[in-house]
């Protein structure tokens, strides 16, 4: 998600406290995207957003191609392009996480934009490789404050009604009945491939041409019919709730996900990055927390972890 501080923007107020996920349900062609912070009393998960009236998109598919606005050949320099376009230095004193921008999704082929000489197996997926999407209204939940937001650029006035009306809609719908998914013909990936992999990258290491790697295994069900993505990710943010999770439709394919942690986070000229690995809880006792803070530094792990952040 990028913001685009647009000023001004409308926002309305709503004492109105409720789910946000119905919405999507009901019409995700008006509102394709939710991120979510579904871990309740999180320090770092205060705000929902679920994006509305999508607009313009920015396509890579798998095959290298580009789709969309803007004159450049690659995505990133397209991107940039139409950001520096439009971006507008903010004015207001709106806090808001968002009042207006791009829905961004970046899969980790994009790798091979930035270096060409990478040779990436393709993706097991008909996903792009990445893409951007205009968004210039939205839906926030403060759970702070228990209220939710109506925002929308100038010139989407008439949208915040929209969002509004819908809200209303389903405003008096009893919640939705959750229950057990069991997914069907579960496919691991060979265990013998993965332990190649682990071959090759301990090599690597050794040759100098990384210090880190991570490594992962496919894993691939069927869900039963009759079973959404919006009720596979109901299920998801009951059984792991996490401050970062969400779901992205996308030409009737859907990301699910559900994070513990926010790799990095810009705002007003601020870069924030607070990952898990390479941390450690504090305490309270002086002791305890000098333990914790000496183990962190002396772990050969957890310090290539903080070179790789850095």
């Amino acid at each position: 998600m990028v913001h685009n501080p647009q000023s001004p923007v409308t926002v309305r107020v709503l004492d109105w406290y409720g789910d946000l996920l119905p919405l999507h349900e009901a019409n995700p062609e008006r509102y394709p995207y939710l991120l979510e912070s579904a871990a309740n009393g999180a320090r770092h998960a205060r705000y929902d957003i679920l994006f509305a009236f999508p607009g313009e998109r920015l396509t890579l598919d798998s095959a290298g191609l580009l789709a969309g606005p803007g004159g450049s050949e690659a995505f990133l320099p397209a991107l940039d392009e139409r950001w520096r376009r439009e971006f507008t230095p903010s004015q207001g004193t709106c806090r808001l996480p968002f009042t207006g921008g791009w829905f961004i999704f970046l899969g980790y082929e994009l790798a091979g934009e930035i270096e060409p000489h990478l040779e990436l197996p393709a993706a097991p997926d008909r996903l792009p490789t990445a893409f951007v999407t205009r968004i210039p209204a939205a839906i926030i939940r403060d759970h702070q404050n228990r209220q939710t937001f109506l925002v929308a650029e100038r010139g989407h006035e008439a949208d915040v009604e929209q969002l509004a009306s819908d809200l209303e809609l389903v405003a008096g719908q009893p919640p939705a009945i959750e229950s057990c998914i069991r997914l069907a013909a579960i496919v691991e990936e060979s265990p013998m491939r993965y332990l190649q992999a682990v071959e090759r990258v301990k090599q690597y290491v050794i040759d100098g041409d990384i210090f880190q790697a991570n490594l992962s295994r496919l894993w691939s069900g069927n869900c039963p019919d009759g079973i959404g993505a919006a009720q596979l990710y109901r299920s998801l943010r009951r059984n792991n709730a996490a401050p970062f999770a969400g779901l992205a439709c996308f030409d009737g394919m859907t990301i699910v996900s559900s994070s513990p942690e926010r790799l990095v986070a810009v705002r007003d000229g601020i870069v924030e990055t607070r990952p898990i690995a390479g941390t450690r809880p504090r305490d309270e006792v002086q002791v305890r927390d000098l333990a914790n803070s000496s183990e962190l530094i002396a772990h050969p792990k957890e310090r290539a972890e903080h070179v790789m952040l850095i």
